[in-house]
């Protein structure tokens, strides 16, 4: 996956060889609230929408993110589990969050 963020929106690609029957990359849309991101990748067959796969998780202190995903659509519903094999990067510089932790910073597209 890849993500933009511009304040609480988030969007990217995904890339996903699991994704059933269909193209395994496409746009994603979602938001990010405080440690909460949550997104959607909707994914098709032949020209009509299959399903959706939201993906729910936490972003740690440490910018680690991981969740689960439901499946929902035409084929059987299906639940997984899921890691971004990159940390997330701070929308603060670390040294604003040490003097000010209570601080929120605004994110930079």
């Amino acid at each position: 996956m890849t993500f933009r963020q511009d304040g609480s929106c988030l969007r990217g690609t995904l890339n996903d060889p699991g994704i059933p029957n269909g193209p395994t990359s496409g746009p994603i849309y979602g938001t990010v609230n405080g440690d909460q991101v949550t997104f959607s990748f909707t994914y098709t067959y032949t020209g009509a929408t299959q399903g959706t796969r939201t993906y729910a998780g936490i972003i740690s202190r440490s910018g680690a993110v991981s969740g689960n995903w439901t499946e929902t659509g035409t084929e059987a519903s299906n639940t997984g589990s899921w890691t971004l094999g990159a940390k997330a990067s701070l929308a603060c510089p670390r040294y604003v969050l040490r003097r000010q932790p209570w601080r929120e910073c605004p994110v930079r597209s």
